[in-house]
């Protein structure tokens, strides 16, 4: 199924290049690869957090709060990595929250 998945993305993507011109496939794989980055580094370190911990010697309380702030410490980190790559999503997003309604 995987094999059929790919060919059906190929001939799609095919016939809309072929419909609509050119898609901009540099600009879309660049951002990817800042998307990469920026996960492949958010995960490392929310994986070293999450290792420095023991979460079945602590309460479960104390592992909720531990593991929220782990979250939290990821997608922060996730944000800043990513505005500092000049992400164009994160750029959109920011500028989407500073436009007055």
């Amino acid at each position: 199924t995987a094999l059929a998945s790919m060919l059906n993305f190929v001939l799609l993507l095919y016939y809309l290049r072929k419909k609509m011109g050119r898609l901009g496939g540099r600009q879309i794989l660049i951002s990817c690869l800042k998307i990469i980055a920026a996960s492949i580094v958010m995960g490392i370190v929310a994986w070293i957090l999450i290792n420095q911990y023991n979460f079945m010697m602590i309460s479960r309380i104390y592992s909720g709060i531990v593991l929220l702030g782990i979250i939290l410490i990821s997608v922060i980190l996730y944000a800043v990595i990513s505005f500092l790559l000049k992400s164009s999503e994160m750029s959109f997003l920011i500028y989407s929250l500073r436009k007055k309604p």
